[in-house]
């Protein structure tokens, strides 16, 4: 899957100082035992090469609708227990072939990526995030018990959605799909060469998956489609039931045979988390009948040049007020979609608009690291009636730009700094606006540099 290595990142891996990282390979799953029955042994492949740094991330926490309730045979609630499984799974990885053992101690701590609480667990250099979403359900509808809350109404255009233990919600699926982006380049280094291992979304290679699966891979796909640069394995997952034992791509007889014990203890390490925390094993036909089942494709993408793009979405955005009742909230500020009232859909909710603001609003986005900015571009709502007629733009060091009239139709207002700009935080308030203004806001900011 590594054919092609533009530029080499070195990073410093948890194993060794002199660990040179030329890859980062993503796994991202819907659910806690998604990797381990349909994309492994590459994850154990990822996780013995040392030259690359593997991340598993779950979206959510298939809890099948029991929240954060707990079990009447125990004291963890079921999300837990397939947190303990998927890292039990990780750690098992981490030590095969490895003489002398981590134990079992793991680094977890609550990560925070655009503003969002994510939990972080790390172990010999592998790292796995669980963003603790509701279980969606296998059609897609939600459950009762977590708001009737899932992925795929989310993508849908429902306006929210939020962990099951409530240290997170994201307004609308472009402030999820910013989280995750963040997120990845955050643990990348800018010029790794970076992967993805997701749900197959083709319906005719991977039929009847479930909805967490596809969407959590859609999310994936966003991403990509903004960057175009990172290689891309997709993956049959309930549909491979249903499929010949594979070869994993070995010739080796020997070699095959090593995989296969791979792939069955990997599920058995994630089956005794579950059990351990007193529920019903999974080590039974119904689940035991995907393994060994493993099929994927792969599509190759050039390397990431991560040294001009639109930053705009890696940033915690804040602003001085916004329209809750009509969704038109500052997190669209950076959904990369230039819309609004009177915009080119009409659709509202893809703007932000000030709660009966004018002069003195304002926007701040926020980066967890420096940055370099190049370009900022501004859009205005895109009516004639709201319309600002100057700003200030404020940057972390105290340094300013001012702002002239905004194009009253929606179109960019583009400022090219001439020295691009060293940065973590850019604020933009607005001093003067028209006399017919009631609820200042933008449709987009872009801010074109280096993360």
């Amino acid at each position: 899957m590594k054919n092609k290595i533009l530029k080499l990142a070195i990073l410093i891996s948890s194993l060794s100082v002199n660990t040179v990282i030329a890859a980062v390979d993503f796994y991202v799953v819907g659910h806690p035992d998604d990797w381990q029955l349909f994309m492994n042994p590459n994850t154990y492949k990822s996780i013995r090469d040392e030259s690359v740094k593997t991340i598993i991330i779950h979206t959510t926490s298939g809890d099948g609708g029991q929240g954060t309730s707990n079990s009447s045979n125990g004291p963890y609630p079921f999300y837990l227990a397939r947190e303990e499984g998927a890292i039990r799974a990780a750690r098992f990885l981490v030590n095969t072939d490895n003489e002398a053992g981590r134990g079992y101690l793991i680094d977890s701590t609550m990560a925070t990526h655009n503003g969002h609480q994510v939990r972080r667990v790390e172990y010999g250099g592998t790292v796995l995030y669980f963003l603790r979403l509701p279980d969606g359900n296998l059609n897609g509808a939600g459950y009762a018990n977590t708001g009737l809350m899932s992925l795929k109404k989310l993508k849908e255009g429902a306006p929210v959605i939020t962990s099951i233990d409530g240290t997170a919600s994201y307004q609308a699926w472009a402030d999820l799909k910013n989280t995750l982006e963040s997120l990845i380049l955050n643990e990348s280094g800018t010029g790794t060469d970076i992967s993805f291992n997701i749900a197959d979304t083709n319906s005719s290679i991977n039929p009847g998956d479930h909805p967490d699966h596809i969407y959590t891979a859609k999310l994936l796909e966003e991403i990509n489609n903004k960057h175009q640069c990172f290689d891309i394995t997709y993956y049959t997952e309930y549909h491979s039931q249903n499929l010949p034992e594979s070869d994993f791509g070995e010739q080796d007889t020997s070699e095959v045979t090593n995989l296969k014990l791979i792939d069955a203890a990997t599920w058995g390490a994630t089956t005794s988390g579950i059990s351990d925390y007193f529920y019903s094993s999974s080590w039974e036909n119904g689940h035991n009948r995907w393994l060994w089942k493993h099929q994927d494709r792969t599509i190759n993408a050039p390397g990431c040049d991560f040294t001009n793009f639109n930053i705009a979405s890696l940033s915690q955005v804040q602003t001085s007020s916004e329209s809750n009742a009509t969704e038109q909230l500052g997190v669209k500020l950076v959904d990369g979609t230039i819309d609004g009232y009177a915009g080119p859909t009409g659709d509202y909710k893809k703007e932000w608009a000030s709660n009966n603001g004018g002069v003195g609003e304002y926007f701040l986005l926020n980066w967890p690291k420096t940055v370099t900015i190049k370009q900022i571009k501004l859009y205005d709502r895109p009516n004639l009636t709201e319309h600002i007629l100057s700003g200030t733009i404020k940057f972390s060091d105290g340094s300013t730009l001012n702002v002239g009239q905004l194009p009253n139709n929606g179109t960019a207002l583009t400022l090219d700094l001439q020295t691009s700009k060293n940065t973590t935080s850019l604020k933009f308030t607005i001093t003067s606006v028209s006399s017919s203004s009631r609820n200042i806001g933008l449709a987009e900011v872009e801010v074109n540099g280096e993360y």
